[in-house]
């Protein structure tokens, strides 16, 4: 599973359940952000989309840091600890 693969599977389970206390309304802009973000990730040369991981997708993937699919070497510290 690749980082975008795992964000992409988090936000889909994301936009099934019900927000936890958030309003609905921010919590769908939120999620179709981070979708907007992966789409212009895909948009970026071989080059640029290893750059965009480090600054965007990694931070992004943290979020679910105790999700059992996350990786560790996605960690924004370059990983090999755990949360």
């Amino acid at each position: 599973m690749t980082i975008e693969e795992f964000i992409q599977d988090r936000l889909d389970e994301d936009e099934q359940s019900a927000p936890n206390g958030d309003d609905p309304e921010t919590w769908f802009l939120r999620v179709a952000a981070y979708r907007a973000a992966l789409r212009f990730h895909a948009s970026l040369t071989e080059s640029d989309q290893n750059r965009y991981v480090d600054l965007v997708l990694r931070p992004f993937a943290a979020i679910w840091a105790a999700h059992p699919d996350y990786r560790y070497e996605w960690a924004v510290d370059g990983g090999g600890s755990k949360p």
